[in-house]
């Protein structure tokens, strides 16, 4: 389940970048013909992409570390939204706490900023296939 979120994640991303870059063309054509070299204009791709990444990050961990507090001390009533059910046998009923622990907010944060960078390489490889002249021409 996590590899399908994470691959529609990655998917959004690229084409979020992709997007950019190819609306920027004219812009990065003109870089190219002040003397930027293609692989400066790729780092600034990926650098691009890697603050996008980490200001992100650090407001989706703001928020759900924000929820997660909610949830950990108020829980959720399962008892008034479903009634008593049962789980495997075991009669559910009362309040479910949040449980987070600091490594796995670390790990997933992590994957999500390198998945984050690996979905920019191509955007920022593709900002460089033109020449600055049909670059600048590009509408």
């Amino acid at each position: 389940m996590m590899f399908l979120i994470f691959a529609i994640m990655a998917i959004g991303i690229f084409n979020t970048v992709l997007m950019s870059v190819i609306e920027r063309t004219r812009e990065f054509g003109v870089m190219m013909a002040l003397g930027t070299g293609r692989g400066q204009l790729r780092a600034v791709v990926l650098l691009e992409a890697l603050v996008l990444a980490v200001v992100s990050a650090l407001v989706g961990v703001g928020l759900g570390l924000a929820i997660h507090g909610l949830m950990a001390t108020h829980g959720i009533d399962i008892g008034a939204i479903a009634g008593d059910y049962q789980v495997a046998g075991v009669v559910m009923e009362g309040r479910i706490y949040s449980r987070l622990s600091a490594a796995v907010v670390i790990k997933w944060t992590v994957v999500v900023i390198g998945l984050t960078v690996i979905a920019a390489v191509y955007p920022s490889w593709w900002s460089t296939r033109r020449e600055p002249v049909e670059a600048m021409r590009h509408a």
